[in-house]
C-alpha cells in the first residue's frame, strides 16, 4: 500500500510539472501567435513612399472602380493594385520579431522609414504599414504596423509588392479588340499599301437543332479580300488561314515601356501604320525603325517605339511586336 502511494504522489508530480510546462508554453507563445489584420472598409488611395522622400511618394487613386497612378492619373494596372489591396485588407502577421528595435531597423531592412504604405478613404487614414526587406525565404516579410514599435514578421513578400515605381504600377495595355469582330485591316510603309477586307458572306453561322444536335460550320473559304496599290499583286490569292491568324495578334497590343510625356517620335515617318477596323472604331497603330547614331537604321535593337490612336503617350514595343505591324504581304498570300 504504501508503494502504490509514493507512485500516486510521484504521478501527480509530473501532471504539476507537465501543467506548468503547458501554461508556460502557452504564456510565451501568446506573443507569436498569428494575427490577421483586416480593414473595416475598401481603401479609396494608396500612397507608397520610399524612406523619407516624400517628395518621391507614388499616390494611387480610385475613381468609378478604376485605379490611377501619379499626379498625371494615368491608368493603373489593375491586377498590381489588386495584390496591394489584398496585402492591406489582410495582414497576417506571423509574430514578433523584436518588441522595440529602434537601434536595430538596418537588420530588418526598416531603416528611414522603409518603405512607407498609408491606405485612406475619403480622407481618412485607414492603415500605416511599414515595410522592410523580404526574408531569405521570400515568402515573408518584417513590418511595423501603425506606429507601432514593433517589429513583426508578415506572410508575403511585401517588399516586392510594395517596392513600386510608377512605370511598374502604370497599365501597359494601349487596347483590347474582339478579333472575331475584325471587318478590314490596313497597311502603310514605304514599300506599299495593301488592305484586307472580312467577306461577311463566307461566314457560315452554326445551327442547334430542336433535339440540341449542333450542325457543325464547314470551313470558311474566302475569307478575306486583297486590296494593293502593288499592280503586281491583282491576281493574289489571301491565305485565309494566315491573315486570320495575323489579325488575332493585332487584336491585343501592350507597351514595353511608356516613354515621357511630350517625347516625339524618332523620326518623320513611321516604317508602318496600321489601321485595324472592328466593332465599328478604327485603331490605328504606327511603328518607327530605330535610327544608329549615323542616322541609318540600327542593326541590333531591343525595342521600337511606337505610337497608337487609343493613347496620347508614345510608348516602345520588343522586336517581336514590331513584327506584327510591320508584315510583308507576301507572307499572308498562298503560295
Amino acid at each position: 500500500m504504501k508503494y502504490i502511494g509514493t507512485r500516486k504522489i510521484v504521478l501527480l508530480a509530473l501532471i504539476g510539472v507537465l501543467l506548468a510546462i503547458y501554461i508556460l508554453q502557452l504564456v510565451l507563445g501568446g506573443r507569436n501567435h498569428i494575427q490577421t489584420l483586416s480593414l473595416e472598409e475598401t481603401p479609396d488611395a494608396i500612397v507608397i513612399q520610399g524612406g523619407a522622400d516624400a517628395a518621391g511618394a507614388l499616390r494611387l487613386v480610385s475613381r468609378d472602380g478604376q485605379w490611377f497612378a501619379g499626379e498625371q492619373e494615368y491608368p493603373a494596372d489593375q491586377d498590381v493594385v489588386s495584390g496591394m489591396l489584398d496585402a492591406l485588407g489582410a495582414l497576417r502577421l506571423l509574430g514578433t520579431v523584436s518588441g522595440n528595435a529602434e537601434g536595430d531597423l538596418e537588420r530588418y531592412g526598416l531603416e528611414g522609414g522603409g518603405i512607407t504604405v498609408t491606405a485612406s478613404r475619403e480622407g481618412k487614414t485607414l492603415r500605416t504599414l511599414f515595410v522592410g526587406r523580404n526574408t531569405s525565404t521570400g515568402s515573408q516579410s518584417y513590418v511595423r504596423v501603425d506606429g507601432a514599435s514593433a517589429v513583426y514578421l508578415a506572410a508575403g513578400a511585401l517588399h516586392t509588392t510594395f517596392a513600386a515605381t510608377l512605370d511598374s504600377v502604370r497599365s501597359k495595355r494601349v487596347y483590347t479588340l474582339d478579333a472575331d469582330e475584325v471587318t478590314r485591316v490596313s497597311v502603310v510603309s514605304p514599300e506599299g499599301s495593301f488592305s484586307f477586307t472580312r467577306n461577311a458572306a463566307a461566314a457560315v453561322p452554326q445551327e442547334t437543332q430542336d433535339d440540341g444536335t449542333v450542325t457543325v460550320a464547314p470551313a470558311p473559304q474566302n475569307v478575306w479580300q486583297l486590296s494593293s496599290g502593288d499592280a503586281s499583286y491583282a491576281d493574289a490569292s489571301p491565305d485565309d488561314a494566315k491573315v486570320s491568324a495575323w489579325v488575332r495578334t493585332l487584336a491585343s497590343l501592350s507597351a514595353s515601356t511608356w516613354l515621357a510625356d511630350g517625347a516625339q517620335p524618332p523620326s518623320a515617318s513611321p516604317e508602318a501604320t496600321v489601321t485595324i477596323e472592328a466593332g465599328g472604331k478604327s485603331y490605328r497603330v504606327s511603328v518607327y525603325a530605330a535610327a544608329g547614331a549615323d542616322g541609318e537604321e540600327a542593326d541590333e535593337v531591343e525595342e521600337y517605339v511606337a505610337a497608337s490612336s487609343e493613347s496620347p503617350y508614345l510608348f516602345t514595343v520588343q522586336p517581336y511586336v514590331r513584327l506584327r505591324f510591320c508584315k510583308p504581304l507576301g507572307d499572308l498570300l498562298k503560295q
